[in-house]
């Protein structure tokens, strides 16, 4: 073969070393290399290292050594990325001097590789990677004497073996002191590692340029080093301890490198340039980590001299085209605020690569790098590599070439439908005789895979277009709450499309230590972001508060969504957010799995119960008198509680199992040691089917425990009065999609109550574990108490009516009383403000009311946020001397918030939002905040005023450009210690003229 036509390694040998070739073959062997001797066609010429001035291209260096930028010492990429070209400027004659050319058919990939060898005495060869190649000043050398600095600990990580080829040596060789009496003897033994003396001297053929192959400069926290050994390449989840480079700096290890002054025999840059010597341009190519080197030899006279000689151009990238507006636009993805790729699984994209000159498909292969994470692994789906146009049947992302054109090649990639989601970095990697040459590390060619609801073959599937557009594309929704008979809402900006969101949902993983290798189930994911949203094991996004002092904080009911809550968490490094209650949980949860691309919704159960106990019963204890016994009520059943609904495919149930599935991450137990709940099958709660993973028990409490009424005497002694089996899980709601309605899904968790398949369910839930219900059934007292009352505003006087019910044939009379307390929404009682007495006689078969007023001078002292009162009655009937109770919570309306739009709601159109609010109560508001959220018009603007007098108003005006058409929603919130939950909504449709 001709090696002017092909890239070709030599090695070119002094002559005087001859003898020593046994080393070199037993190099050779091991490495599965053959060696042919010639004599070269020219006289080669020696000539030694010069001090050139180097320049990266379209760089200008001022200090030697310096701005070379190429790898990362601390970065999570543990592939280094193609290094510029380095070129020099000097020229000069080379001295001619007779060598003997070993030419090599096989050539070192996809690296430098160690070679090594212990010199049997002064002459003998010193056999090295080409990292000491480098010229100076890139690896300038001191004496022995000069201090060196220390390097910082640190450990980069090798290739794949799918990489490791060259020089391999077998066993491995062990770092130790050369020595006369240690030196091998025989060519089989393994070489041992030593130091060269002083960068290898350039060499010259005339008529051929030299191409030198050198390894990394190193870049650590501003530190340049040229590391002198490297080891035999290592699998991709190895480390290797990083060792004194021989210029720069060296270890304060015992293992250090020693090292000495250069030879005196070096020309300078300005001889050679005198002698007319081209100096060809030195290539550097990736660098492995060195081993640990002890007590190397200080100097050695002969070296062998590895010379990479490319004689045709090689292929190289010149650019990569993401194509990121099409793309986005195929997968669904361009509602991101990203100017990276965006794709979902299974699902192609393409990209453009340019080359440098047309594609020569016989002479190269071409391969796309996928990597994730620290320590990317084929075997765990962190390292991809992906043959262009060639089937790899073990893996299963799949590419073809879809069009090739000149020098442009367009490629298409299928990521596979169950691989890990994340941001994956890729390289281009042209694969040669002369090894594997990548492109530069570019962010800008990250791309961000997802998991994707429109494909079938991903468990995250969902086949309704208007369902995957409402779960997974609406970035605005509405969230309920209030009572079950007096619904009320407010809107909520899940914002998974804005700008950093989505960096800060994975963030949110990785802060959690979420492995890699679960990422790629959406099963796993949901349960690990359950638990990571709260931050009562660990440093989750948000903090739980239900105290009602939230003065080192954000009030919970002063958000407005989730982004400024994610990205506040992202950017003060994984900082919990102060503060949280189970609407905001639920949110951000919401928010976090549809950005990653799971279909998601948030559910309010109305009237939702805490069973403390797991007995499934919420135990409500009185004293004598009827007065709530707060001392000995542990469990509380409250007024509506928020969680996290997720669409997906359960493979570790039966298949009528999966669908929507709850999560849920406010802190109430815990599950599996973590507070955290679910996922918990929809379907498996309704049927009773207690004993599949996860928690499910606890959520079927939720929805149906009874609420058990006892009576304390003064001994302690209880006994049960009543037993109400309908009063919790009264609703459950969601948002109708394209809707600004309801939608009661009660049934979907539940069958009706008092009905033959609600009993089988109880049964069925018993067999599971559920506690039974041996309580039951009990003597009817044949009268009912109903508490009524119309909508409340908060500071107003109202009357509160009691509805008494005698279902028997005899005349009753009832004595009851009634307590009024202040409530949390929780069903924590925080005060008891009145205690009254009634009595009434009611008819067989009738029905009379008794009212009793309510004053504003006796509960709003005491009102906690969202202005719940609840209402407990206790009667007792006198002819038959049994006990029935009941209760009612009240929510106090809030005053009004009120938005209001002037101008033209159109693309380009100036607009005006003014928000309006009057303090209608004889008491001042102090400390308040004002919020107000368009998402897609304006980011988010906070208002704070010191104080608002009785009837003072405050007005809050703010000026937007839409720039984008569509549906827009404002959303407004007034916060303040007195008054919380006043929020208020305003849809705006923005038109586009043409």
């Amino acid at each position: 073969m001709n090696l002017m036509d092909s890239p070709t390694l030599q090695l070119l040998l002094c002559q005087e070393s001859r003898p020593n070739l046994g080393y070199l073959a037993w190099m050779i062997r091991n490495g599965d290399l053959s060696l042919t001797a010639s004599e070269p066609e020219a006289p080669t010429k020696v000539v030694p290292e010069p001090a050139l001035e180097l320049t990266q291209a379209g760089q200008s260096i001022e200090e030697p050594g310096a701005n070379y930028d190429l790898i990362d010492l601390w970065s999570a990429d543990p592939i280094p990325t193609q290094v510029p070209t380095l070129t020099s400027s000097s020229s000069s004659q080379v001295p001619s001097r007779s060598l003997l050319s070993v030419s090599l058919p096989v050539v070192l990939v996809p690296s430098p590789s160690l070679v090594q060898a212990s010199p049997l005495d002064q002459s003998a060869p010193l056999v090295s990677c080409s990292s000491s190649a480098l010229p100076s000043p890139l690896a300038p050398w001191r004496s022995s004497s000069t201090p060196q600095a220390p390097l910082p600990p640190a450990r980069l990580e090798a290739e794949s073996p799918a990489t490791a080829r060259a020089f391999r040596p077998t066993p491995p060789p062990r770092p130790v002191s050369p020595s006369p009496s240690s030196r091998p003897t025989t060519a089989s033994s393994p070489p041992q590692s030593v130091c060269p003396e002083a960068p290898l001297g350039l060499l010259d053929t005339p008529g051929r340029p030299s191409v030198v192959d050198a390894q990394h400069q190193l870049r650590a926290s501003g530190i340049r080093a040229a590391p002198s050994l490297c080891t035999p390449s290592a699998p991709l989840d190895s480390s290797l301890p990083l060792t004194s480079p021989p210029a720069s700096l060296t270890t304060s290890s015992p293992q250090s490198s020693v090292l000495t002054s250069p030879p005196q025999s070096r020309r300078s840059a300005a001889q050679l340039s005198s002698s007319g010597c081209t100096v060809s341009p030195w290539s550097v190519s990736r660098w492995v980590p060195p081993v640990p080197v002890a007590d190397a030899p200080r100097s050695f006279s002969k070296s062998f001299f590895l010379l990479l000689e490319t004689q045709a151009a090689s292929l190289s990238v010149l650019s990569v085209d993401m194509r990121v507006t099409e793309n986005k636009k195929d997968h669904n993805t361009h509602k991101y605020v990203s100017s990276n790729l965006i794709v979902r699984r299974n699902k192609e994209f393409t990209i453009i690569i340019q080359f440098n000159r047309d594609l020569n498909e016989q002479q190269y292969n071409l391969e796309l790098e996928f990597l994730i994470g620290s320590s990317p692994d084929e075997n765990r789906g962190t390292y991809i590599i992906l043959p262009i146009g060639k089937e790899k049947p073990e893996v299963r992302w799949k590419s073809r070439v879809v069009e090739t054109q000149g020098n442009y090649v367009t490629v298409g990639i299928t990521p596979d439908a169950s691989c890990i989601i994340g941001r994956f970095r890729i390289f281009v990697v042209v694969v040669s005789d002369l090894g594997k040459q990548r492109t530069e590390r570019n962010t800008d060619t990250d791309v961000y895979v997802l998991f994707n609801p429109w494909d079938p073959a991903d468990h995250v599937y969902m086949d309704k277009d208007e369902d995957r557009q409402e779960y997974v594309m609406n970035d605005v929704g509405i969230i309920y709450n209030g009572e079950f008979n007096n619904i009320t809402n407010r809107s909520w900006n899940f914002g998974q499309f804005e700008q950093g969101v989505l960096d800060a949902c994975l963030l949110v993983l990785d802060a959690g230590k979420v492995p890699l290798v679960f990422r790629g189930s959406a099963l796993e994911i949901v349960r690990q972001a359950s638990a990571l949203m709260n931050c009562q094991d660990d440093d989750g996004v948000l903090v739980g508060n239900w105290s009602g002092d939230y003065s080192e904080g954000t009030a919970p009911t002063a958000w407005t969504g989730s982004p400024e809550i994610l990205l506040k968490y992202a950017k003060e490094g994984g900082e919990p957010v102060c503060f949280a209650q189970c609407w905001v949980f639920a949110g951000v949860l919401n928010t976090l799995v549809r950005c990653l691309g799971i279909p998601a919704r948030v559910i309010t159960n109305f009237c939702s119960a805490h069973d403390n106990t797991g007995n499934l019963k919420t135990d409500i204890v009185l004293d004598e008198d009827g007065k709530v016994d707060r001392s000995r009520t542990k469990d509380s059943v409250w007024n509506y509680h928020c969680w996290t609904e997720v669409y997906m495919k359960r493979p570790d149930l039966p298949e009528k199992f999966s669908g929507w599935q709850v999560i849920d991450s406010t802190p109430q137990e815990t599950s599996d040691g973590l507070y955290r709940c679910g996922p918990t099958s929809v379907n498996a709660v309704k049927e009773g089917e207690l004993s599949y993973p996860f928690d499910a028990k606890f959520v079927f409490a939720e929805l149906n425990s009874d609420v058990v009424y006892h009576q304390s005497n003064k001994e302690g002694e209880t006994k049960i009065l009543q037993v109400d089996t309908t009063y919790v899980g009264k609703l459950v709601v969601t948002k109708k999609p394209d809707s600004s309605d309801y939608e009661d899904i009660t049934s979907t968790y539940k069958y009706p109550e008092k009905t033959v398949k609600e009993r089988e369910v109880m049964q069925n839930a018993e067999r599971s574990g559920i506690p039974t219900r041996d309580y039951l059934p009990l003597t009817e007292a044949g009268v009912t108490i109903e508490i009524q009352t119309d909508t409340v505003k908060m500071g107003d006087n109202f009357k509160l009516t009691l509805n008494i019910n005698n279902q028997t044939s005899q005349t009753c009379t009832i004595n009851a009383t009634i307590t009024g307390c202040v409530a949390f929404y929780t069903g924590v009682v925080s005060k008891t403000f009145m205690h009254e007495n009634k009595a009434a006689t009611v008819e067989a078969s009738k029905t009379e009311s008794l009212t009793v007023d309510v004053y504003a001078k006796e509960y709003t002292p005491f009102l906690v946020e969202q202005g719940k009162l609840l209402f407990v009655v206790y009667g007792h009937i006198e002819e038959t001397d049994m006990s029935l109770s009941t209760m009612k919570v009240i929510t106090l309306q809030p005053p009004k918030l009120t938005i209001t739009m002037s101008g033209t709601p159109e693309v380009g159109k100036d607009l005006t939002i003014s928000v309006d609010f009057q303090n209608p109560y004889n008491f001042i508001l102090q400390n308040v905040q004002l919020r107000l959220d368009g998402p897609g018009l304006i980011p988010i603007k906070i208002k704070n005023y010191s104080q608002i007098l009785p009837g003072g108003s405050v007005k809050y005006k703010v000026s937007m450009v839409p720039r984008t058409p569509g549906k827009k929603v404002l959303m407004s919130c007034l916060d303040c210690p007195l008054l919380r939950q006043v929020t208020n909504q305003l849809e705006i449709e923005i038109l586009k003229i043409e």
